[in-house]
C-alpha cells in the first residue's frame, strides 16, 4: 500500500512540474510575440527619386519596421516631406 502511495505521489509531482513548464512555455511565446507586435510605421521613397526633385506624395510609401530599428528622426507621414526638394539621389 504504501508503494503505490509513493508512486502516486511522484506521478502528481511530475503532472504538476509538466503542467508548470507547459504554463511557463506559452507565457514566453505570448511575450515575444508582443515584442514582435512593437512595429511603427514609416515613411520610405516607393521608388528612385533623383537630386533636385520636387518630392509628390505619388512617389512615397509607408511600410512596418520594428521599433526598435527605426531612427527617432523617422518620417511617418507623407504629408511631412511632400512638397520638399531633394539635394541627393534617394
Amino acid at each position: 500500500m504504501k508503494k503505490i502511495r509513493i508512486m502516486a505521489a511522484i506521478a502528481a509531482l511530475l503532472t504538476c512540474i509538466s503542467v508548470f513548464l507547459l504554463l511557463n512555455s506559452n507565457i514566453d511565446k505570448e511575450e515575444a510575440k508582443e515584442k514582435v507586435a512593437d512595429n511603427i510605421e514609416v515613411v520610405v521613397a516607393a521608388d528612385n527619386i533623383s537630386a533636385e526633385t520636387q518630392i509628390k506624395i505619388e512617389m512615397l510609401k509607408i511600410i512596418t519596421v520594428p521599433k526598435n530599428l527605426a531612427l527617432p528622426s523617422a518620417i511617418k507621414k507623407k504629408e511631412e516631406i511632400a512638397g520638399m526638394i531633394t539635394k541627393t539621389d534617394i
